[in-house]
């Protein structure tokens, strides 16, 4: 549960003795102690000390969860995961419900301690303002019986919080100096949410080391300040910027990037209809940020090789990351979503030559295992979710069927298999190891007939991980609606392989 980080001092003493003129402080300093040594030589005295911690990614350990108010339809707010530490949500089944849940540590003591700051990790999606609905707090005088009485807990100020709008982790610093030398001490991280909004905050990796305090603008600011949005994109420079500074060895939300085509690698039109080319924000070389193996317009395959050219201003939608630490880049699964100020092409059709009919973003929330298509251009009206488990216990599909096709609540669907080598199932067990889900495979097709065309999202709500995966199906499937059908692709570079899409509901949000 516990590890000892032995790299955090030589990283800031490096900084300090090459960089000795940058005024900008860390966010803690580490004083010298030489007497912290636990012998055998080399640099193992240059260890972070250590008073207290919690890697939430192996287990929960001696923390309790308290709910001061928690919906009978949601069993735990709280849920330890074992990549992504403690996860808090009060949102279930597109629902948001209203909470107030705790986490608190055991009693822990500082004595001793001359100077201390705590240091952890967090993530959070979905928030409209994240300091509102969370917190970190600490007490000396709660007693851990379970009953929260607020005038018992401190809040802490953080130097950095999360922006709330992102599955990327940061490192926050808080300050507890007014608690060294005292005992009997609690952390506790508070997750509230209401009936309109209930955000996801994810924490992990917390200690308490010595070390001073500096501060910090406390402003939530993850280095987006509220770009990546499709009303106001990043530009280049801002794209690459975050990625350097604050992406680490992460992958991004979905963001837009604008900038312009300073050079094209490659546009594959025969078997993956994908190009890779670089952007920047006056077109030249210089200061240029990869796509890596992005579609057309729409989401849709690339048909001819000069549908892209350089000089061409785009509109990049994807997932950034600094590839190998030293490539900043979209991701596979990336498309563009204007192109020289246009969103459907021209010259076939509007469907940038790839698929017929209106092709739907799509987005997936790994946390709460959705997978959503959404047409940009239109806004949420009603919503209905048709829950597919039925199907099962009512004998309408059999385990293990193949290309199963039904109408349920009426609304069609036929699964078939497309241009992949496996055949689309829906299994259903009751023994043993407990399914109900529809299983897609690489290249598999679902076509939805609805009641009409006005549609905005179809949601498919995933099955959770299944040995560390999570199908999700791959970053390459797409949505499109012709008419009233709505067709799901599982996209893939091959007939095989690649990641499943298991699915139980599907949730249908018409168009006002």
């Amino acid at each position: 549960m516990k590890k000892v980080i032995y790299s955090m001092l030589a990283v800031a003493m490096m900084a300090f003795t090459v960089a000795s003129c940058d005024d900008v402080p860390a966010p803690y300093e580490i004083p010298n102690n030489e007497s912290d040594t636990t012998g055998g030589g080399g640099d193992e005295g240059n260890q972070d000390v250590i008073y207290f911690q919690q890697d939430f990614t192996e287990n929960q350990s001696d923390w309790v969860i308290v709910n001061k108010e928690k919906p009978d339809e949601i069993e735990d707010i709280w849920v330890q995961d074992s990549r992504y530490g403690m996860k808090a949500t009060a949102f279930m089944d597109n629902v948001n419900y209203k909470s107030d849940s705790w986490i608190i540590s055991p009693a822990f003591s500082l004595k001793d301690a001359p100077e201390v700051v705590l240091v952890f990790e967090q993530a959070g999606n979905y928030f409209d303002d994240i300091k509102k609905d969370v917190s970190v707090l600490i007490s000396e005088t709660y007693n851990g019986n379970g009953q929260i009485d607020e005038s018992q807990w401190t809040a802490l100020t953080l130097d950095k919080w999360h922006a709330g709008n992102s599955w990327t982790f940061m490192t926050s610093h808080g300050n507890i100096n007014n608690w060294a030398n005292k005992e009997n001490l609690r952390i506790a991280f508070r997750y509230t949410s209401t009936e309109k909004k209930a955000g996801t905050w994810e924490i992990k990796n917390m200690k308490i080391i010595q070390g001073t305090f500096n501060g910090g603008d406390d402003s939530g600011d993850d280095g987006l300040q509220g770009k990546g949005t499709l009303e106001n994109p990043l530009n280049v420079q801002e794209a690459l910027t975050y990625i350097t500074t604050k992406l680490g060895t992460n992958t991004s939300a979905d963001l837009y990037v604008k900038g312009k085509i300073s050079s094209v690698q490659e546009i594959e039109t025969v078997n993956y209809g994908n190009a890779s080319y670089s952007i920047s924000d006056n077109g030249e070389s210089q200061n240029s940020l990869g796509v890596y193996r992005g579609f057309y317009l729409k989401n849709s395959k690339f048909t001819k090789d000069d549908q892209i050219k350089v000089g061409d201003e785009v509109i990049v939608f994807g997932k950034l990351v600094n590839y190998k630490g030293n490539t900043p880049q979209f991701t596979q699964g990336n498309y563009i979503y204007s192109l020289n100020g246009k969103t459907e092409d021209e010259n076939s059709g509007g469907t940038g030559g790839g698929t017929t009919g209106t092709t739907f973003t799509k987005t997936v929330d790994d946390d709460k295992y959705l997978v959503t298509f959404t047409n940009p251009e239109t806004t949420a009206g009603n919503s209905v979710t048709i829950d597919l488990t039925t199907l099962g216990t009512t004998g309408v599909v059999q385990h293990q069927a193949e290309n199963p096709s039904f109408t349920l609540d009426g609304v069609g669907f036929a699964f078939n298999k497309g241009e992949g080598s496996t055949t689309p199932k829906y299994w259903y067990t009751t023994s043993g190891t407990l399914y109900n889900e529809f299983r897609m495979y690489a290249k598999n097709k679902l076509a939805i007939t609805l009641p009409n065309e006005n549609v905005h999202a179809i949601v498919l709500h995933c099955s959770s991980t299944y040995n560390g995966t999570k199908y999700t199906g791959n970053d390459t499937m797409t949505g499109a609606l012709s008419e009233k059908t709505f067709t799901i692709v599982n996209e893939f570079e091959k007939a095989s392989s690649g990641t499943q899409v298991r699915f139980s509901k599907v949730t249908i949000t018409y168009a006002q």
